[in-house]
């Protein structure tokens, strides 16, 4: 199993760069029908499939639960005006460190994360975190 949470450990670290450059990218757009946006878009969406793919190769079906609900509010998020983008950007920032840090304490930090996914200020807030992790 450490060889399983490893793998996804360098997924989530391999993805942090695409995913900043697709979240600074989809925030700096201001129309919503420039085909940039779209295309930055599906550039997070893939970010995230990385963890995806990687937590269904070891089993971890809370992590694939995770990714579904980061893809889920990066949709509604995309849409929203740039102010909100602006106010709700830190939360497309900071959820790989939380998934890093369950990775590697899932004891205390599983708690954090679900408490964190929880939070109103997400597009579609987690609302039972039974499933997760």
């Amino acid at each position: 199993m450490l060889l399983g949470v490893e793998s996804i450990e360098l997924a989530v670290q391999n993805s942090i760069k695409g995913l900043s450059a697709a979240l600074e990218n989809c925030v700096s757009i201001e129309n919503t029908d420039d085909p940039a946006l779209l295309e930055a878009s599906e550039d997070y969406i893939n970010h995230v499939d990385i963890l995806l793919d990687a937590a269904s190769k070891v089993g971890l079906s809370g992590l694939q639960e995770i990714g579904e609900f980061i893809n889920n509010n990066w949709m509604a998020f995309v849409f929203l005006d740039t102010k909100e983008k602006h106010l709700k950007k830190k939360y497309f920032e900071q959820w790989p460190t939380f998934i890093l840090e369950y990775l590697k304490n899932p004891q205390v930090a599983a708690p954090r994360l679900v408490s964190f996914l929880q939070e109103s200020a997400w597009p579609v807030p987690l609302e039972n975190a039974d499933d997760l992790l």
